[in-house]
């Protein structure tokens, strides 16, 4: 958490502490406590001064909810607070208020729980308006129903802009006013395997080279859209693990609602200061991918992967969460069906209700060249086309780690990228000429296929279209009827 203490981009600012017990509060100018901008004249102003930081904080939050929401006194009855005082005395509050300006807290971008703070004054003065009251407020419980109010508007806020997705991609809009509610992002490229279909597998950059995004990069795109977003898959070309900042991201987006995704090899050594670490920071769901149940069955896919080294780290996933006592991370064993290991899936499946992960996986349909397809249909199917849609381009946002902004995960290189990820300027990127187009394509079905564009070369799109796949040697009419039964 030394980021969070250290100080803003934006202003000579320190972290403090929040005085009413609640971890960091908010981002103060260590200047203007003595400039006492608004309080030189008085008085009271040495007072001020002498008082703690914190304690001045919330003198400051009390002063100025007195002075803008209490009503004056009516006629023969004395103002209450002349007496039952709380820990610090009117005068003193004024006094304490007079040593900052409103302008410096909306100066500093780390200040948004300053109005938070002033909601809980305002839990003080209903209170201190009841003889004998004032000793029954709790700050911490005026806290904990601010809290539930905001959890409470941010799942309206989800909500509604879920449903506002549905409805624009059913009546077909390509200029969309909703925010995405999925979110896939790409935290490294780097990875320990050569799988066969993989491109990063084959030694392929995409133009990008090798790396992995920064917290600084993440964290924007978390602000930005972690308001709608329920979920976030920390992965596509690379393996998550290889980033190092992995934990705070997953901690920085749990902290927020958003549930974490991380998919795995596992097959590397993996420190245990770094599994804890991981699991500690709140991970929601966990995939192990492990496509055999030997070194033989794994390997053929799995180039460079050692099985026994996957197994074992996944099974200290299991024990660490037991031991921890938590719920989460959900634990899945992913099992890619090939050819090759389609008979052992009954036997992974046994390996893994032995072993205690929560779900089991089995996935196929991904290639459609007969040495490597499966003899029969999986939970999954690359090919599945829901109803005259491309979800990806009206729910689901792609980052790669370079900050390069994609249509779907199947974006790898540089060039089929759409646009790259500005701070604050999503919903102009999310609109741009290149996504409405994609969007056109699929509520447009009369109209050509672009030409050029990256959508016009999915697989998706032609069996949509009734046109030849360019993936493999099946025919458009099994592949149709296959798409049409499950329409």
């Amino acid at each position: 958490m030394a980021e969070l203490r250290s100080a803003s981009p934006d202003s000579d600012c320190e972290q403090y502490p929040d005085p009413l017990g609640g971890g960091p509060m908010a981002c103060r100018d260590s200047r203007s406590f003595a400039s006492n901008r608004r309080g030189a004249g008085s008085p009271n102003a040495a007072a001020a001064g002498a008082l703690p930081r914190q304690n001045a904080l919330e003198a400051c939050c009390l002063y100025e909810t007195e002075r803008t929401t209490m009503p004056r006194p009516r006629h023969g009855h004395s103002d209450r607070s002349d007496r039952d005082q709380p820990p610090f005395r009117a005068r003193t509050l004024r006094a304490a208020a007079g040593s900052f300006a409103l302008q410096d807290w909306l100066s500093c971008r780390r200040c948004f729980p300053w109005g938070r703070e002033r909601c809980i004054g305002l839990g003080y003065w209903f209170y201190r308006g009841k003889p004998g009251a004032q000793a029954s407020f709790k700050p911490a419980a005026a806290r904990g129903r601010v809290v539930r109010v905001q959890t409470v508007w941010r799942k309206v806020r989800r909500r509604l802009n879920f449903y506002l997705v549905k409805l624009e991609m059913k009546i077909g809009r390509e200029r969309l006013w909703s925010f995405p509610y999925e979110l896939a992002i790409d935290v490294t490229n780097k990875c320990n395997l050569h799988c066969s279909y993989c491109p990063t597998g084959r030694g392929e950059q995409g133009g990008r080279g090798r790396g992995s995004m920064d917290l600084a990069t993440f964290r924007d795109i978390i602000d930005e859209l972690g308001p709608y977003a329920y979920r976030v898959e920390l992965f596509n070309w690379g393996e998550p693990l290889f980033a190092k900042d992995l934990p705070e991201m997953v901690a920085y987006a749990e902290a927020r609602g958003v549930r974490t995704i991380v998919s795995s090899n596992l097959s590397f050594p993996l420190a245990e200061d770094r599994l804890r670490d991981l699991v500690d920071a709140g991970l929601s769901y966990l995939t192990a991918a492990i496509d055999g149940v030997d070194q033989s069955s794994y390997e053929t896919y799995r180039r460079g992967g050692r099985f026994e080294l996957a197994l074992n780290n996944l099974r200290r996933f299991v024990e660490y969460k037991r031991a921890s006592g938590r719920a989460n991370p959900h634990i899945t064993w992913q099992y890619l069906v090939f050819a090759h290991n389609e008979p052992y899936v009954e036997t992974a499946r046994a390996m893994a209700s032995e072993m205690g992960v929560d779900c089991f996986s089995a996935i196929g349909g991904l290639h459609d060249d007969p040495a490597w397809a499966p003899s029969k249909a999986y939970s999954f199917d690359y090919l599945q086309v829901r109803g005259n849609r491309c979800v990806w381009l009206w729910q689901k946002a792609v980052f790669h780690w370079d900050g390069g902004f994609a249509s779907c995960c199947a974006g790898f290189h540089k060039k089929d990228d759409f646009d790259a990820y500005q701070r604050g300027a999503f919903r102009r990127m999310w609109n741009n000429e290149k996504f409405r187009t994609a969007r056109r394509i699929w509520t447009r079905p009369e109209s050509p296929l672009p030409e050029g564009h990256f959508c016009s070369d999915c697989d998706k799109v032609r069996l949509f279209r009734g046109l030849p796949l360019r993936s493999g040697p099946a025919s458009v009419e099994r592949e149709a009827a296959r798409g049409g039964a499950r329409r």
